[in-house]
């Protein structure tokens, strides 16, 4: 709120009018002060001024009267001039310097115009940065993702008429599954009626350049990723290389069903700050919890020779 400096107003030619000074204010006697401040006064008094307040007196004459103004109406008929909203516009990148095959881009090549063409036609990619960071999270991030390692899958097979017979085929691959904006761990057994399971997630880092260098390891780093055990999560990230480097240091949070990882894992892992060890169910793995480590979250600290979990 902005205060008005304080000023004295004539109502007839509503000009501004110096303020008057403050006449000098006899000394009374403190009984008669007494009384004046008790007893109600009929005319109303000067206005004071307050400390951090600021009031405006409008003085009329003796012969004059409150009136409206003659101009009221050429001020009501006067229009109005409506309000443009201010437009918020993100700033041009430049191209990336090198493509995804490690070719260097040049500014005059067809990938460098075609850069610049989508920062410049596509609504979206004008957006500011904060909100396009802000749609990325609600669409990538908050889910559960579980790595789990298949190595044979049962298949029923009609034989004859109505009788059916399981055929075992050999799988040994990696699955995953995504539970929509749920904390739940999908080999602990747990009830899953408020969860949503899909097998996948979409992406956005295949519909343009710009996109995949915004968005290529927001799925790795905006969700929490869980493994059914110690083994499957070392032959995913060790072994295998499944995740390349931007992307395993981009996971912030893991849950692994029977082990901690050890500090040759965490290696692998320099973002990695929380670690949990679910209690698995026996009924859906037989293989318990490693003894002398007990169920739930780990902060990972880093210290000057290594880095290791302590209990939280």
């Amino acid at each position: 709120m902005v205060v008005p400096s304080k000023r004295t107003y004539s109502r007839r030619n509503m000009s501004i009018l110096p303020e008057a000074s403050p006449e000098p204010q006899k000394k009374k006697r403190k009984g008669a002060d007494k009384m004046a401040r008790k007893a109600p006064s009929s005319m109303p008094g000067p206005v004071r001024k307050t400390k951090g307040s600021a009031l405006h007196t409008i003085q009329f004459s003796d012969s004059e009267s409150p009136k409206p103004m003659a101009n009221q109406s050429l001020l009501a008929a006067t229009a109005r001039i409506p309000s443009t909203p201010e437009e918020y516009i993100s700033s041009t990148a430049p191209p990336p310097k090198r493509n995804v095959v490690g070719k260097h881009i040049r500014k005059d090549s067809r990938e460098a115009g075609l850069w610049a063409l989508n920062q410049s036609n596509s609504l979206f990619l004008r957006l500011p940065a904060e909100i396009r960071n802000m749609i990325y999270k609600y669409v990538l991030g908050g889910n559960t993702i579980s790595i789990h390692y298949e190595t044979y899958r049962a298949i029923s097979q009609e034989v004859d008429g109505d009788l059916f017979r399981d055929r075992i085929i050999p799988v040994f691959k990696f699955n995953s599954e995504v539970l929509d904006k749920s904390r739940f761990i999908p080999f602990m057994g747990s009830a899953i009626s408020t969860s949503k399971i899909s097998n996948g997630m979409t992406l956005l880092n295949s519909v343009c350049r710009q996109l995949y260098k915004e968005t290529a390891v927001l799925p790795y780093k905006l969700n929490t990723w869980a493994f059914e055990s110690y083994s499957v999560m070392v032959n995913f990230i060790v072994f295998r290389e499944q995740l390349n480097r931007a992307q395993r240091a981009a996971i912030p949070e893991m849950i692994i069903g029977n082990q901690l990882p050890s500090e040759q894992v965490l290696s692998y892992l320099p973002g990695l700050k929380k670690v949990q060890l679910a209690q698995k169910s026996p009924a859906v793995s037989g293989r318990g919890i490693v003894d002398g480590q007990t169920p739930g979250w780990y902060k990972v600290v880093d210290t000057t020779k290594r880095r290791k979990l302590v209990k939280q």
